[in-house]
């Protein structure tokens, strides 16, 4: 998340290709776990624990507009909730495979 919070303090407006199996969307109150490591692309967002939130200079770091996720094949119904709401484009593993990636 630091890396792109410094991204963030040269560029006001870039895009985040998120090449992962899991969409990392996770807030504190979404997540079964509770564990950070499936929080990063929501915390870069703005969205979900204010400790994590008020660690960074610019906050949100990223628009959802500007979010990609690229493979996806693992995820829980509350972060498939937020892609839908947020508007984020998701290619799913199987896509990748289909079409090629």
């Amino acid at each position: 998340m630091g890396s792109w919070q410094g991204y963030a303090r040269v560029y006001d407006d870039f895009g985040l290709v998120w090449f992962d199996a899991h969409m990392d969307l996770h807030t504190p109150e979404s997540s079964p776990s509770k564990n950070i490591h499936g929080m990063p692309v929501a915390t870069l967002l703005g969205l979900g624990s204010d400790r994590l939130i008020r660690l960074f200079e610019k906050c949100p770091t990223v628009k959802p507009e500007n979010v990609v996720m690229i493979g996806i094949r693992s995820y829980e119904e509350p972060e498939k909730e937020l892609v839908d709401r947020l508007g984020i484009k998701v290619f799913y593993s199987e896509e990748c495979l289909e079409k090629g990636a």
